[in-house]
């Protein structure tokens, strides 16, 4: 199946860079680097070699744009691969950064008013 996911999440990130979008979203990289993980034989060492510089670029752009929960899922999904790849000491490094990074005092919150806040908040809706 992650064979099959390939060419739609890769036409996904092509469209977004083409846009006027500011830059690919994370989900969209996530998606990927657990589709490049999951790929199977023979593909799948170069997927794990693709999904180790995807999770590398991800990672500094989640960063940079101080977005935690993506850096938290970027850096689960990095641990997940490093046991893969039956790294458990690079495993477990990557597994507390994530919960540390999750865990942050400063991690955004939103606070609901119930279950049409999100919708009630957008423009026009008032």
């Amino acid at each position: 199946m992650a064979d099959r996911a390939m060419p739609i999440l890769d036409r996904a990130i092509k469209i977004a860079r083409s846009s006027a979008y500011s830059g690919v979203p994370l989900q969209l990289y996530i998606a990927r680097i657990r589709a490049l993980t999951l790929l199977p034989e023979p593909r799948q060492t170069r997927g794990m070699d693709d999904a180790k510089k995807l999770i590398a670029e991800a990672l500094i752009e989640a960063r940079d744009k101080n977005l935690r929960g993506a850096q938290s899922e970027i850096l689960i999904q990095s641990g997940q691969l490093a046991i893969q790849e039956r790294e458990f000491a690079n495993a477990e490094q990557a597994f507390k950064e994530a919960a540390d990074t999750a865990g942050a005092p400063d991690l955004p919150t939103r606070e609901s008013r119930g279950p049409d806040a999100s919708f009630a908040a957008l423009p026009g809706n008032e």
